[in-house]
């Protein structure tokens, strides 16, 4: 039975981006199911056709099997003209879309029927109650930061009416709750308005529902409850322009002496319910710092046109000076600070050389030879080795066995004996195992007597094993007998190892190269001044090894314990490094005005000319480059030159000298325009490559 089951559906929600919506398709439809993507009529997305192409590619990135399904012709014709699948909302979909559509509705008539209970004005001046029971200051409002005379670590009030949402779960359903568990019919407090505030609805003691208050019984419960609520405070008196500019300056005293002491009528602003109150009087003036004094009866845009007037000469000064500085600063910039780092790559000709040195006791200068100093050193080593066996011999094992047949012509029986010997046609002989008893030939036909008997080589192996009929003969009885009914079988040979003499030559090459062996390890561990042997120098003074079996013994292996003196020559390698180092550029021959490059010489392998106990001959193959000299010396040469010309013609000198390849100039700061510095201390010559 087959179930039909809804393909997964995405549908596109009015706060849904694109990104959004190719992010929610490509974590449903990578699972490999199909999709619908739906987009109801009224979405914003899906619009134009850049929207389908990101849609579709997508889809084709990701592999998706999306659908698009919407109630909208238009999208449809752009889905089919940008190769995007697409087909009516299926009717589960519609479903549930017009559920959605239904309690949006009906949120939206909530919150139209929530919005008719606030009411028009609210206490500010008198207390009210929290639903703790304490009273709340009246210079605070819900929400807000506290302000002089209230308590700094009182938790901030609930929202006033109206500003909370309206959403089904929201402020509105919490705040309705809240009036159906703690306020019951009957036991409203009666709520009273500040003096100089709006009234407000009330209840009375009669239980009927304020003035203003609509809808069912909890939106009435609602509205009365709103109604504690305090109003926002009354504005607080600005001050006049003059006496805020005098206020804020801060040359004007901010504590002014009493009206009284000074003769000067106050005009006292009213009593803010967020603070004191603020005097409108004309404050006197405090000059500091021995400035001169303003006239107390200077109007105020005198006061401002004077400080303004001062204020722009200080900043035209400020200004001048900041011009003076740049230029400064430029005008050094300009003559000191210029840098040039040239980098340049040499022309590198490859060469090749043939090194030739002697390492001995006492080595002779040679034209074209370095000698290099050694010393020979004497020591004792013993060494066992043992190595298999390589001659085989064969052994006779197996005894070969034939039946043979005879024949006896006679008139009377004959018993052939056991061991009788019977001959074969190749030479091997063979014995008769068991007597045999012949009969006697047939008197009325005259046929032989026949019996049959099985007969074995004399000597065992390979040697017994013979074909049919190779047997036969005549016995001294007259008795015939033949090996006509089947071969002679059963003879084997086996192979036994012997000492051959390759093996006693091989056993002497191992036992003379262990011992040199030995012999090398012993002299790098007596030598600790970084000295090494020369192993083409090694020379075997006296030798004792004697192996362990002849030429010819059956044995599957050979062992040797032997003795020897070696004497070798060592030498120190830095010292070689050094003399061949210091030789090279003579022995090596290197193109006309060039050097060798010390960083690409590469040795070779030595290779042994000739050697003896006294000292050895050896050559080594040489490689690397050959390149411009370029030291010090020359550099500095380069940078004088160059710091006489300008960056053009510098350009042209680097490429006219010989040896160059390549060249880039550098120039420093780079906000300044390409320059060469006059000072050669400030061109930088690299050799790069």
């Amino acid at each position: 039975m087959v179930t039909d089951r809804p393909v997964p559906a995405v549908v596109a929600d009015a706060a849904d981006s694109l990104d959004d919506l190719l992010d929610r398709l490509g974590a449903v439809g990578r699972t490999g199911v199909p999709v619908d993507l739906v987009v109801p009529r009224g979405s914003s997305l899906l619009l134009t056709a850049s929207e389908f192409r990101r849609l579709r590619d997508a889809v084709d990135r990701d592999r998706l099997g999306v659908t698009l399904r919407s109630d909208d012709p238009l999208r449809g014709q752009l889905a089919g003209l940008l190769g995007v699948a697409s087909g009516p909302i299926p009717p589960h979909v519609q479903g549930v879309l017009a559920q959605r559509a239904a309690e949006a509705a009906a949120e939206v008539e909530d919150d139209g029927r929530g919005a008719t209970q606030i009411p028009t004005a609210m206490p500010s001046a008198r207390p009210v109650s929290d639903p703790e029971g304490s009273p709340r200051n009246p210079g605070t409002t819900p929400g807000s930061s506290a302000l002089p005379g209230s308590n700094p670590n009182r938790a901030p009030g609930p929202m006033p009416p109206g500003t909370a949402s309206a959403r089904p779960g929201g402020a509105s359903e919490e705040r309705r709750r809240m009036i159906e568990d703690q306020v019951s019919p009957g036991s409203r407090p009666r709520i009273e308005a500040g003096p100089g505030s709006s009234p407000v609805p009330r209840p009375d003691s009669s239980g009927d529902p304020p003035l203003g208050a609509v809808g069912d019984p909890a939106d009435r419960e609602a509205g009365a409850i709103d109604g504690r609520w305090p109003g926002p405070p009354e504005p607080t008196p600005r001050l006049a322009a003059g006496h805020r500019k005098r206020f804020l300056d801060g040359r004007i005293s901010r504590t002014p002496s009493p009206p009284e002491s000074r003769g000067v009528r106050a005009e006292i602003a009213p009593i803010s319910p967020v603070g004191p109150a603020i005097a409108t009087e004309s404050l006197p003036v405090d000059m500091p710092n021995g400035a001169h004094p303003v006239s107390p009866h200077a109007s105020f845009s005198e006061v401002v046109a004077r400080r303004q007037k001062t204020a722009t000469g200080r900043r035209l000064v400020i200004a001048a000076a900041v011009v003076v500085v740049l230029g400064l600063v430029v005008a050094v910039g300009a003559l000191l600070m210029p840098r040039a780092t040239v980098a340049v790559t040499l022309e590198r000709i490859p060469f090749r050389a043939e090194v030739v040195y002697d390492i001995g006791v006492d080595p002779t200068a040679e034209a074209g030879v370095i000698p290099v100093p050694a010393e020979a050193v004497t020591v004792d080593v013993a060494v066992e080795r043992t190595i298999p066996t390589t001659g085989r011999r064969l052994e006779p094992d197996g005894v070969a066995a034939a039946p043979v047949r005879f024949a006896n012509p006679n008139a009377e029986p004959v018993t052939v004996p056991s061991d009788t010997r019977l001959g074969s046609l190749d030479g091997p002989e063979f014995e008769l195992i068991e007597p045999v008893e012949v009969p006697a030939a047939d008197p009325a036909t005259g046929a032989a007597g026949q019996a049959e008997g099985q007969a074995r080589s004399v000597e065992p192996g390979a040697i017994g094993n013979v074909g049919v009929g190779e047997i036969g003969g005549r016995l001294e009885s007259g008795v015939y007998y033949s090996n006509r009914e089947g071969a002679a079988e059963g003879g084997t040979d086996r192979e036994v190892p012997v000492v051959a003499e390759a093996d006693l030559a091989a056993l002497s090459e191992t036992t003379d190269a262990a011992i040199a062996e030995a012999a090398l390890a012993e002299v790098a561990g007596e030598t600790t001044d970084g000295r090494q042997p020369l192993p083409d120098t090694l020379a075997v003074v006296t030798k004792d090894a004697a192996p362990s079996a002849g030429e010819g013994d059956a044995v599957d292996a050979l062992s040797v314990s032997a003795t020897a003196t070696v004497s070798v020559l060592v030498y120190d390698p830095d010292e070689l490094a050094s003399a061949i180092g210091g030789r090279l550029p003579e022995v090596a021959t290197v193109p006309e005005g060039r050097v060798l490059d010390p960083e690409t010489v590469r040795f070779g392998s030595p290779v042994l000319a000739s050697a003896a106990a006294d000292g050895a001959r050896l050559r080594v193959p040489v490689e690397g480059d050959a390149i411009l000299p370029f030291g010090p010396s020359e550099r500095r040469a380069l940078a004088e030159r160059l710091a006489t010309v300008d960056a053009p013609t510098g350009e042209t000198l680097l490429g006219s000298i010989p040896g160059v390849e390549a060249w880039q100039i550098d120039y420093s700061p780079d906000w300044l325009p390409p320059r060469m510095p006059g000072d050669p201390d400030r061109i930088e010559i690299e050799v790069v490559g």
